[in-house]
């Protein structure tokens, strides 16, 4: 039996075949251990040594149909055709749609000017002009009538001051302090203000300070961060601005 050995490499593996194989539709081989080298062989009993048998078929089962494929390119145009015999005339066809309108012509000479024709209706006012500059100042007119007396203005001012509110020690946050300063009878409130009292500052935030009535000017204030510390306390006392 004449053998004709073929070299393929697999993977990085040197595989050896020969013209040899097994039942009909099968092809087997044998592999060596270690290198992976296949020789082809007629049946798995030929494997010796290291070798183990390989089989497998030669040609698979029919697959499914595959899609169509792309329309190809259109070809070149044939010769063309000899000429047919003359038919029969047709039928007169409908108009046609107007063709597109044509260039202008060219521009005609000048007329004679006509005759002046009767003056228009008069047209609507138009807008109001813009502000002209402003005149030279006139003459000083004559000194007027002395006019009345008027009431008589307040007397004096005087800060009332108002009792001081103390919160609680350690009070919570949202603890709202509220104080007032108010006028005597028969004076009139003119304005006010407050002063809060407390070691930790930054933890005390103004809320309001207005006259809550005509002769009453009222200060509230809030504990605003957590607490105010163990042992601590915030004052508030108002302050009325009063006028006799």
């Amino acid at each position: 039996m004449v053998v004709a050995a073929i070299v393929l490499w697999l993977g990085g593996a040197a595989v050896g075949q020969t013209r040899a194989g097994g039942a009909a539709g099968r092809m087997i081989a044998c592999a060596r251990s270690g290198d992976g080298t296949l020789r082809l062989v007629r049946t798995t009993l030929a494997c010796v040594g290291r070798e183990r048998p390989i089989v497998w078929n030669i040609r698979g089962e029919r697959g499914a149909k595959g899609a169509p494929g792309l329309v190809g390119p259109q070809g070149a145009t044939g010769p063309a055709g000899p000429q047919g015999p003359k038919g029969a005339q047709g039928e007169t066809g409908s108009s046609g749609a107007p063709g597109s309108r044509g260039a202008p012509g060219l521009r005609g000479q000048k007329g004679a000017r006509g005759d002046t024709g009767p003056t228009g209706p008069a047209g609507q006012p138009g807008p109001q002009g813009s502000t002209g500059p402003e005149g030279p100042a006139g003459p000083q007119g004559p000194a007027g009538p002395q006019g009345p007396e008027g009431p008589p203005g307040a007397s004096g001012t005087t800060v009332v001051t108002g009792t001081p509110v103390t919160s609680e020690e350690n009070a919570a946050r949202n603890t709202l302090v509220s104080a007032t300063a108010s006028c005597d009878s028969g004076e009139l409130l003119g304005g006010g203000g407050l002063v809060t009292t407390t070691s930790n500052k930054e933890r005390v935030h103004l809320v309001a300070s207005y006259p809550s009535s005509e002769t009453t000017w009222t200060a509230d204030a809030v504990v605003a961060i957590a607490r105010l510390g163990s042992h601590d306390t915030m004052t508030v006392q108002a302050y009325a601005l009063c006028s006799s």
